[in-house]
């Protein structure tokens, strides 16, 4: 009697999943970037086209039109007892449109990014404090808009 109880629940176990699923990345770049159209920040966008131009799968018979808008916002996050600033908040936030030619769908959505970045003893420094941010930023983004585009392309 005790015996049959442990061998269903072992049963049990064996017999149920979770409902864990393997990516296939390869699915997930299935489309081919025909046109890109950029506003707002020269500097944010010059960077995100060319991540974006290298997600791009040259063999795929999905193409897509973007166009993205990106502005760049900082303000103070920090300040000492002195009154003076220690640390900057830096945004990104981006309006990307698409359009599948080839299937006929459009949409949009906005990603918005942040983080913060040290304020130095040297202005240089401080520049060199923010590019970096603003680099790792751009990757956040450009990663978020693959995921996003794959996701609406596997939808239709």
């Amino acid at each position: 009697m005790i015996k049959t109880k442990y061998i269903i629940i072992i049963f049990i176990f064996l017999l149920t999943n979770c409902g864990f699923e393997v990516i296939d990345y390869s699915k997930q770049n299935n489309f081919k970037i025909e046109r890109i159209e950029t506003k707002g920040d020269n500097a944010i966008n010059y960077r995100l086209k060319n991540k974006i131009k290298v997600i791009s799968n040259a063999q795929s018979l999905n193409l897509i039109e973007l166009s993205f808008s990106s502005k760049k916002n900082s303000s103070i996050k920090e300040k000492n007892i002195k009154n003076e600033i220690t640390k900057y908040k830096l945004e990104i936030i981006s309006e990307v449109n698409y359009k599948f030619l080839n299937r006929d769908k459009q949409g949009s959505f906005v990603i918005s990014v942040q983080s913060d970045y040290a304020v130095a003893q040297k202005y240089s420094q401080t520049q060199k404090n923010q590019a970096d941010v603003l680099e790792t930023l751009t990757d956040e983004l450009s990663a978020e808009i693959r995921r996003k585009l794959s996701q609406n392309l596997n939808d239709l």
